[in-house]
């Protein structure tokens, strides 16, 4: 019976070795084709300038020389394919840029943020102010509330690098 048990051991082992094989397999089969999806993709606008504004980058970081962010940018412009822009950023490896704040969030913010603000002085009002217990209590569950609310669409329609009002000079 002890003889068994070795057997089977290897025999499962080989197994999972087998099934861990066939996921990394499938697993890469399904990253090249979403390679290739996106390489054969049309670039818009949009993505040609966010290429544009990380070459700028790095040529004021001293990456680029002035010959090669020249022909970069050419190349960037002309470029017809996700795969095109790709081949432009080679050997710069910068995270690429986050989208743009669209208008229309940042009116959402402000109106929110207006019709909010009476909420909140009173909030801040019953806290400062109260004249009982409750009132201060009820104060403090209110600010409690719409803060974090209003802040958490702050950060979604700003985003988390704009944490600070005024920008630190490089």
């Amino acid at each position: 019976m002890s003889q068994q048990q070795p057997e089977e051991g290897a025999r499962l082992d080989e197994f999972v070795q087998r099934q861990v094989a066939d996921a990394v397999q499938r697993r890469r089969a399904q990253q090249d084709r979403e390679s290739s999806l996106r390489a054969s993709s049309l670039a818009s606008d949009l993505d040609r300038d966010r290429t544009a504004s990380i070459l700028n980058e790095a040529f004021a970081q001293g990456r680029l020389t002035p010959e090669e962010h020249a022909d970069r940018t050419t190349r960037t412009f002309t470029a017809r394919t996700l795969g095109d822009l790709d081949q432009v950023l080679t050997g710069l490896h910068t995270p690429v840029a986050a989208a743009p704040t669209h208008v229309v969030n940042k009116l959402v913010f402000w109106v929110v943020a207006f019709f909010m603000s009476p909420f909140l002085l009173m909030g801040f009002g019953l806290t400062m102010g109260g004249d009982g217990f409750g009132s201060r209590i009820f104060g403090i569950v209110l600010l409690g509330v719409l803060v974090p609310v209003l802040y958490a669409l702050r950060r979604r329609t700003y985003g988390k690098d704009r944490d600070t009002r005024w920008s630190t000079p490089r």
